[in-house]
């Protein structure tokens, strides 16, 4: 009989290209047996290492910013292929469309008056 104590427990990573975060991957890495991480997030700033932990952690889903989210799949293909993988990862599509979105921080088209933390979540 298999139980759910057996069974990798489903993560998602926040942040995960920082120090807690990659610190997080080590204790996950030791323990693959136990975990399984589903999606992983980070701001944008180290592309290439965003890229590295989703194809080594074989991850469905990577949350980016919304303005890195074309550089960050550019760089996942490029890590891809320099592995020889056929590596796939969902950039959920709100975050790729929320440049061209008023109501979303970091908007070309920004409305006035539209406080920083309006559009954090998807439409």
């Amino acid at each position: 009989m298999t139980s759910a104590f057996h069974e990798p427990r489903g993560l998602v990573l926040l942040g995960s290209t920082g120090s807690i975060g990659t610190q997080a991957i080590d204790v996950i890495e030791r323990n693959r047996d136990r975990f399984r991480v589903k999606a992983i997030s980070a701001g944008g700033g180290n592309l290439e290492a965003l890229a590295r932990q989703a194809l080594t952690l074989d991850v469905e889903y990577v949350g980016i910013a919304a303005d890195r989210a074309a550089a960050f799949e550019e760089a996942f293909r490029a890590e891809a292929g320099r592995r020889g993988a056929a590596g796939d990862v969902q950039v959920p599509a709100w975050q790729r469309a929320a440049r061209a979105h008023p109501s979303f921080p970091g908007s070309a088209n920004p409305e006035p008056g539209r406080p920083s933390t309006a559009g954090c979540t998807p439409p």
